[in-house]
């Protein structure tokens, strides 16, 4: 078996590596993410699909962006 210190340097080496879990994500991508989890979170995403959760959920981005001035 293998100690902390010794799994913990394997793990940090593949993020390093690898640059992590989520490399090519963006600000956008992150904020429709979240706005996604809130709309599922809150009622399963109501009535809508998936195709219209995933269009809404980058509009709030888009106007998170603009809120924010990028």
């Amino acid at each position: 078996m293998k100690d902390q210190d010794a799994q913990m340097f394997e793990y940090t080496s593949w993020m390093v590596k690898h640059g992590g879990f989520a490399r090519d994500i963006t600000i956008r991508d992150y904020f429709a993410a979240k706005a996604l989890q809130g709309m599922l979170s809150e009622d399963g995403g109501g009535a809508l699909d998936n195709d219209e959760l995933a269009e809404l959920s980058y509009m709030i981005a888009d106007a998170m962006l603009k809120a924010r001035g990028t």
